[in-house]
């Protein structure tokens, strides 16, 4: 799910996994494989939490953080944030 709804929380939604991944990149550029493994690492860490996500949709929310300039992507491949 994309956006929050009645039904969905910030948490399971896009944007919501987007924090999680700008947490995880903070000042470090991270390949895109260590960036999906340390998003599983961080979800699972926090199981109180309802997060449901997959791999789809961490990419989906690379995707849409890099779009909206929030990320970018340097010559070896690396994911950073580009405010930090």
């Amino acid at each position: 799910m994309v956006m929050p709804q009645k039904h969905i929380s910030l948490s399971e939604s896009l944007i919501g996994l987007g924090a999680f991944i700008l947490n995880v990149i903070k000042d470090k550029r991270k390949t895109l494989d260590i960036v999906i493994k340390d998003v599983d690492k961080l979800i699972n860490k926090n199981k109180n939490e309802k997060i449901y996500n997959n791999i789809d949709n961490i990419v989906l929310a690379i995707d849409y953080l890099y779009t909206i300039g929030a990320i970018d992507i340097d010559d070896e491949g690396r994911v950073f944030n580009v405010f930090s």
